[in-house]
């Protein structure tokens, strides 16, 4: 009696190569695309000859049809175009949480970073009636890289962005439908790979728009959309939203005696200042030449006003160094003021704290004022 090979033909492996997925009724489960991926074997394989032959017509019969293909190229699509759409990772990643029940039914899924497997960036669990009663753990598991050229060992910036993709089931299937499933999964892993790629540029380029290149702070683009939205939302829920603008002093004449190129550097030491000041919800902005505002959400001002002062303590206790030679101290002025609720609009609340930053000037500088709608303005120090 001649046994019976569970391999395909070199057409159906041709055509799985080529993109063709098969997902056929019984068992609910196999997908082809691209190149096997690392399969650790199963325990325990329960499947009679007559199933092994059964499942394998039945695969060659959804191959020619292509219509269970279809349906998974399309939820592979559909997730594609979903990933390319996602405003960050974490929004990828729970579009990935989200499509991986549709284009793997009956597996669990886990994707992780390398050396942080318990903490998952994505996850779904295998079905509740497709897992036997007395299943104690997963009796075929399926691991791929992504990127998949991760998988022979990456370096460099492929390396760095790897995550893993693991496949669990509890319920055994033949090897050829493991195959199918596994090149399912490098399809799936070189689909969010592209996404992920994609999704890191366009960040990467908007970061780039939005930033100073300078002082590393944003730019004066960024300021003003961030200023309407924190306004909005200071209308919407009545919190208190502070504008300070901050303002060296002296700065044209410190360029015209030391040079743009010193100019610069004091640009640079004021900007690393200020980000290591600001709290995670405050945004900082150079808005303009040796000008730099600074959004603070749910801060009223006279809470604001000791931190500013902080802020221009250190700054004129800094020691700015430029082609050998310590440049002389630097000192700041600020001027804040505060939108609550319906009060004011974005455009008022710049001049009220232009006029206080005014204030701060005249009053002789190295100093923070609070505008207050009794005086115009009131001097915190």
């Amino acid at each position: 009696m001649r046994n019976h090979r569970t391999t395909l033909s070199p057409r159906a492996w041709a055509r799985m190569r080529g993109g063709i997925a098969a997902l056929t009724a019984a068992p609910a489960e196999a997908v082809a695309l691209a190149a096997p991926a690392t399969v650790v074997p199963p325990r325990r394989d329960g499947a009679s000859s007559s199933d092994t032959v059964r499942l394998e017509r039945a695969l060659e019969q959804a191959l020619r049809s292509g219509d269970s293909a279809q349906r998974f190229l399309q939820a592979l699509s559909a997730m594609t175009e979903r990933l390319l759409a996602a405003a960050t990772e974490e929004e990828a990643f729970a579009v990935v949480a989200e499509a991986g029940p549709k284009l793997f039914p009956g597996w669990a899924g886990r994707l992780t970073r390398p050396g942080a497997a318990s903490q998952a960036l994505a996850e779904w669990r295998e079905p509740a009636s497709l897992r036997p009663p007395d299943a104690a753990a997963s009796l075929q598991t399926l691991r791929v890289c992504v990127p998949p050229s991760a998988a022979s060992g990456a370096t460099g910036a492929a390396a760095a962005r790897r995550l893993d993709l693991q496949l669990d089931r509890s319920s055994a299937l033949p090897a050829h439908w493991l195959g199918l499933v596994s090149c399912g999964a490098q399809a799936f892993a070189a689909a969010l790979d592209l996404a992920l790629t994609s999704l890191r540029m366009r960040l990467a380029l908007q970061d780039q728009a939005l930033r100073d290149e300078l002082t590393g702070l944003h730019n004066r683009r960024f300021f003003n959309d961030a200023l309407a939205h924190e306004v909005a939302r200071s209308q919407r829920d009545g919190s208190a939203l502070s504008l300070a603008i901050l303002d060296i002093d002296h700065f044209k004449a410190f360029n015209d005696e030391y040079g743009h190129p010193a100019g610069d550097a004091v640009l640079r030491a004021v900007g690393r200042e200020v980000q290591q000041a600001v709290r995670r919800s405050d945004i900082a902005c150079r808005i303009g030449g040796e000008e730099i505002a600074l959004l603070l959400p749910h801060s009223p001002a006279e809470g604001a006003t000791g931190h500013l002062e902080a802020l221009c303590r250190r700054i004129a206790s800094l020691e700015v160094c430029f082609e050998g030679r310590r440049l002389p101290p630097v000192t700041v002025s600020i001027g804040i003021a505060q939108a609550r609720g319906r009060q004011i609009d974005a455009t008022a609340l710049i001049q009220r704290a232009d006029d206080a930053l005014y204030a701060a000037k005249h009053e002789g500088r190295n100093r923070v004022v609070a505008w207050k709608a009794s005086d115009g303005h009131t001097a915190a120090g």
